[in-house]
């Protein structure tokens, strides 16, 4: 045997050299019967087959089944009489479940022997909650403006500490979030350890900061003015601002009981009032406005109103420019004498319905200065802007800028087309750029095409033409 040392597995074939030589001449039949004996005794199972193997049976690896059964009830007790391993295996390996127990690995090693599956303990105390043990946080942050090409100076303010341009305030930004909100890129920095009061439209930077955001700020305060009804404590109500944002949350802390009628102190009762309501309607005006040449240029509306009538408590208004002009002699003496203007650009040669951009009616004149009431148009630098599309609309008459620096007024806006009004240097068209709408939020990209400026450039008054205007207002 390859593991025992000079230990036959045989007898029989030795039985003949244990005789002298007077038996194998005088008593062969005898010497044969003795190996014959000792061959009897060799076969499986027998006694001294077994007494002959008892030195493999002891080693596992070579012991037999009904052997292995004493093993395992000595070194494997409780365990499944079918293990995954095999009896063997599982018996050499054994001692390391038994050093391990009590422990996760012990779990793990025995699920693996015994049923060969793979496994990982799962400890429910690292998740259980104590009473009375959470600490409570309110998230406090600030909700900022950043160009679109600047994400990686935006993740570089976590962890700073940061300065208000105007309040000084200081705080610690713990974290930074760059979400979407109807459309609209959402730039926040949460923050602790705040130190004073920061200011909405204030900068912010901190020790190595390159660029500085603007604070757009966020809802912190709301007046009630009409209370409503059917209220209890804890309803939480939206809360939106056409100018400034939406999606605000409210909660209802305290309610009063009232029968809905308002109270009031009549201080002085007057005179002259009626019970007939055709004529107890009192209207006070504080300014006279008279017009001659009333025209209406909506057809429908005329026929159905009889003629071009404005209506009681109507809103009107009157569009007026403050223009600066060069102030040469032979400008100012038409503009005493004359009341009419026309803007035209700066390549034009004459005043016409071709090369007008806006005109109007002069109402105030300086040397310097006059205001005209605009009747077309407007006299202020103005450019056509061309845009990408966006998903919030742009709306007019509210301010736009970039980076918050470069502002003009939109006079009109479509999907490809901003017409921005005095607006100053800095507006190109490259697609790096970004326009922002102040009132709306509306975000748009600038296209690869030249800005057309059609902003005026000179002033007419009959054949008279100065240099021309540096601003309106």
């Amino acid at each position: 045997m390859a593991n025992l040392n000079d230990f036959e597995d045989y007898i029989s074939p030795l039985i003949e050299s244990q005789f002298p030589n007077v038996y194998k001449e005088d008593g062969p039949v005898f010497v044969a019967f003795v190996k014959a004996y000792y061959e009897y005794l060799e076969q499986t199972d027998s006694d001294l087959y077994n007494l002959r193997k008892m030195f493999e049976n002891i080693d596992v690896d070579q012991s037999v089944t009904s052997f292995l059964d004493h093993f395992r009830k000595q070194f494997l007790y409780s365990f499944p009489k079918s293990v995954d391993q095999g009896i063997p295996f599982t018996i050499k390996h054994i001692m390391d479940l038994y050093r391990s127990k009590g422990t996760p690995r012990a779990v793990e090693l025995f699920l693996k022997m015994a049923y060969g599956v793979e496994s990982t303990l799962y400890n429910p105390g690292r998740n259980l909650m104590t009473a009375s043990d959470a600490e409570w946080v309110i998230p406090k942050y600030i909700e900022t403006v950043w160009d679109y090409d600047k994400d990686s100076e935006f993740s570089d303010y976590a962890g700073k500490e940061i300065t208000g341009s105007i309040s000084k305030a200081t705080a610690a930004v713990d974290s930074v979030l760059k979400t979407t909100v109807q459309g609209k890129i959402e730039y926040i920095m949460f923050l602790s350890n705040i130190s004073g009061t920061f200011q909405k439209n204030e900068l912010v930077s901190h020790s190595t900061s390159t660029y500085s955001p603007k604070i757009m700020g966020s809802l912190t305060d709301i007046t009630i003015t009409a209370g409503g009804t059917e209220l209890s404590v804890g309803h939480e109500l939206p809360v939106t601002s056409s100018r400034y944002g939406v999606n605000g949350r409210v909660m209802v802390t305290d309610t009063t009981t009232g029968t809905g009628q308002a109270s009031y102190n009549l201080v002085s009762g007057g005179f002259g009032y009626s019970v007939n309501t055709s004529i107890s309607n009192v209207v006070f005006s504080t300014t006279v406005l008279k017009a001659n040449n009333a025209t209406n240029s909506n057809a429908d509306f005329r026929s159905d109103y009889s003629g071009n009538n404005f209506f009681a408590l109507e809103t009107l208004t009157q569009p007026a420019e403050i223009i600066s002009h060069d102030g040469n002699s032979a400008f100012i003496a038409a503009g005493n004498t004359l009341t009419y203007v026309v803007g035209t650009n700066s390549t034009a040669t004459a005043a016409n319905s071709t090369t007008g951009l806006a005109n109007g009616k002069v109402g105030t004149f300086t040397n310097t200065a006059m205001t005209v009431y605009c009747t077309d148009g407007t006299f202020g630098n103005q450019i056509h802007y061309y845009h990408q599309s966006n998903t919030i609309s742009f709306e007019v008459g509210e301010k736009v800028s970039v980076n918050s620096t470069v502002i003009g007024v939109l006079n009109a806006a479509n999907s490809t087309v901003l017409t921005i009004n005095a607006a100053s240097n800095g507006f190109s068209n490259v697609i790096t750029q970004r326009v922002t709408g102040e009132r709306s939020g509306a975000v748009s990209n600038g296209m690869a095409t030249v800005i057309a400026q059609t902003g005026v450039k000179k002033l007419w008054i009959a054949a008279t033409t100065p240099g021309g205007n540096t601003t309106a207002v």
